[in-house]
């Protein structure tokens, strides 16, 4: 999108959520920091559509700030190649994040750095971006996928956080964070998963984790059952 585009957008719809896929390649950071990069060389020539003019930013995150796209109802995806400073910034402006853990390996092998969205405080909830970068969409697989990533980077993460990651942020970043309960009156949305003994909620956590789908017995949506 042009600059004038973003800014007519976020001037035009200031108070509804508004999600992009952002810092998803280090060819994107080349773009807006003006250096040669993938999009203008290969992708727009393609696409049959010439370079427009636009201010240089270090950093994707910085670039959005720069134009004023940037609010506590904005969602942004992916948020891969970001430092410090631009998490500093998402938590200032009120920003939340979505990381699409197998497409973001898939396609850039790495994951926004958690531990720095966990520190600032900025929510951060699960998606699966889309069939052309994933098998499938199960939000399963992309749980496992971040569990596996971040023990292999050393990150603290238990499966409860993943969960929440999962369920809850995800509803609390969308505004619908009462869809998350279940208490008279609210709408009736859950899973029933089969627990094949007493756990505590820390094992039930991490047996939802690994093996939920496995022993998922049945879906309900506003009380109706689907599976």
């Amino acid at each position: 999108l042009t600059p004038q585009l973003l800014k007519a957008i976020w001037k035009e719809r200031r108070d509804s959520l508004k999600a992009i896929h952002l810092a998803e390649s280090l060819e994107e950071v080349a773009f807006v920091r003006g250096e040669p990069n993938a999009f203008e060389r290969e992708i727009y020539p393609l696409a049959g559509r010439k370079p427009f003019s636009r201010p240089k930013a270090e950093s994707p995150v910085k670039y959005l700030e720069m134009l004023e796209c940037l609010d506590a109802n904005t969602i942004i995806v992916h948020s891969i190649f970001i430092d410090r400073d631009d998490v500093e910034i998402l938590a200032r402006e009120g920003a939340s994040v979505v990381l699409c853990p197998r497409s973001n390996l898939y396609l850039s092998g790495a994951l926004s750095p958690l531990p720095l969205l966990k520190e600032a405080g900025i929510p951060t909830a699960l998606g699966t971006d889309g069939l052309g970068s994933t098998p499938n969409l199960s939000m399963w697989e992309e749980m496992r996928t971040l569990w596996f990533y971040a023990r292999s980077k050393g990150w603290e993460i238990t499966p409860q956080e993943i969960l929440t990651m999962a369920t809850y942020q995800g509803a609390r970043i969308l505004g619908l964070q009462d869809l998350t309960s279940l208490k008279p009156g609210q709408e009736a949305s859950f899973m029933v998963i089969r627990l094949p003994w007493d756990m505590s909620p820390q094992e039930m956590a991490s047996f939802v984790l690994f093996q939920g789908d496995l022993y998922l017995e049945a879906v309900y949506i506003k009380g109706k059952r689907v599976l």
